[in-house]
């Protein structure tokens, strides 16, 4: 996948906003709350553990031994991080922000439902806090996030797309706004070599 560079938008503090009262909300979650975004982790393979000590962007960590941790089946708005030719998305510093809201210090345990590594070495996992919270339904749910799944992790695709749909309909985080809408595939085409989402109606299948 090609890194696209987001145009700028008018409106961006006005989502900003919002991104960040959703923020708040992440923030205040009670432990109580917990069991709402647990994970089926019985059908994964338990990895390692750890304390995170540094929130990368919206997807990445690393914890206290040295392991960096890409979530798996889901995208973040991305952060340039430096990389030339590319700015940050929009919403990616609240991305940022929301996962740290969740991790940063914590104690989590890694699960795998296939492949563990990626070619950048880092590991590919479902992350699941010490208290039980699932963070990857966390941040779909609050819109933080959306989903990219791979044939090779795929174990929890239904629940996170389910996550998704909600957060979608209900107009949560990056759903609100335009840059993340829906395509089509009148508009498709402007987005090439990029990972998008899109409706439309099938006419035929061959």
């Amino acid at each position: 996948m090609r890194a696209i560079e987001p145009s700028r938008h008018p409106q961006t503090s006005r989502f900003r906003r919002r991104a960040r009262a959703t923020l708040v909300a992440l923030a205040l979650l009670p432990p109580a709350t917990a069991p709402a975004h647990a994970a089926p982790a019985d059908d994964l393979a338990a990895g390692e553990r750890g304390r995170v000590a540094a929130v990368v962007d919206g997807e990445t960590v690393r914890l206290d031994g040295g392991l960096a941790v890409r979530l798996a089946g889901l995208q973040a708005p991305r952060l340039a991080l430096g990389r030339r030719g590319m700015r940050d998305w929009p919403l990616a510093g609240e991305a940022r922000a929301a996962l740290a809201a969740m991790l940063d210090g914590r104690e989590v345990a890694l699960h795998y439902d296939g492949l563990r590594r990626d070619r950048h070495g880092r590991a590919l996992a479902q992350v699941v806090r010490g208290d039980g919270v699932w963070i990857q339904r966390a941040l779909l749910d609050a819109g933080m996030a959306r989903v990219h799944g791979f044939a090779d992790n795929r174990a929890l695709l239904p629940e996170m797309l389910a996550a998704e749909r909600a957060a979608r309909a209900a107009g949560r985080g990056i759903w609100a706004h335009p840059f993340y809408r829906l395509r089509t595939a009148a508009t498709v085409d402007a987005d090439a070599y990029s990972f998008q989402l899109g409706e439309d109606t099938v006419v035929s299948a061959t």
